[in-house]
């Protein structure tokens, strides 16, 4: 949608430096990776997330719009999820995919 599109706090809106693994937020500051968080589910799903934090919101003018938290803003992200986001969807756009997606409206 077009307002997922115009929220800058969002990781998808956000670049991503896959050489120096930092995201850079609307005002151009780096979010580097602070340390690494190991997450349960309720079903017993272990994942690994890794915290990003932004160097310095105090003076921000994005603020915001982009955190409600008092300090600087966090950034929570499962790298094997988007991976696995990412194959599901070359699955969904394979000729395979569309055959299914086609046969399944019928």
């Amino acid at each position: 949608k077009r307002s997922f599109k115009k929220d800058i706090s969002k990781r998808e809106n956000m670049g991503y430096d896959e050489r120096t693994d930092t995201y850079t937020c609307h005002a151009g500051k780096e979010l580097q990776a602070i340390f690494l968080k190991k997450q349960t589910s309720k079903s017993g799903y272990e994942s690994e997330v890794t915290v990003y934090e932004c160097e310095d919101c105090r003076d921000c003018p994005y603020k915001e719009k982009c955190t409600k938290a008092k300090g600087n803003k966090r950034l929570y992200v499962s790298k094997s999820f988007l991976e696995k986001r990412q194959e599901s969807y070359e699955n969904i756009l394979s000729e395979k995919g569309i055959l299914y997606r086609m046969n399944r409206s019928i």
